[in-house]
């Protein structure tokens, strides 16, 4: 039915972006665990295995799952340099420094990955 329309993306695009509104709800609302919750539980990560898998079958499931894992440490400083730097930088410069943070936790992981002989397609 929609693996060959298209519209499968509108669909993801629906589907992910009701996920982060409602994460954006309940923080909105007072609930900013509850928030942190859902955002992080296996819903969002079960529907996105669900979308690549049929996108790009199992091996490509199971790249993009081990993907995850390798980039959890730059994932975890950025939430770190958010949790430091908000209070004192405001919104906009604490995103673009976490964002650097990121990205360059991300090379360096790659970096030392590679250097391991582990490929990252």
């Amino acid at each position: 039915m929609l693996e060959s329309s298209p519209l499968r993306f509108v669909l993801y695009f629906l589907v992910g972006g009701a996920v982060v509104s409602l994460v954006s709800l309940l923080t909105g609302l007072g609930r900013p665990h509850l928030a942190a919750f859902v955002g992080l539980i296996p819903s969002t990560t079960l529907l996105t295995f669900m979308f690549t898998y049929w996108e790009g079958g199992a091996a490509g499931t199971v790249s993009y799952a081990r993907g995850m894992l390798y980039f959890t440490p730059a994932w975890m400083l950025y939430v770190g340099a958010i949790i430091l730097l908000l209070p004192r930088l405001g919104l906009l410069k604490t995103l673009a420094i976490g964002v650097a943070v990121f990205f360059a936790a991300a090379l360096v992981t790659n970096v030392f990955l590679r250097s391991l002989g582990v490929r990252i397609q």
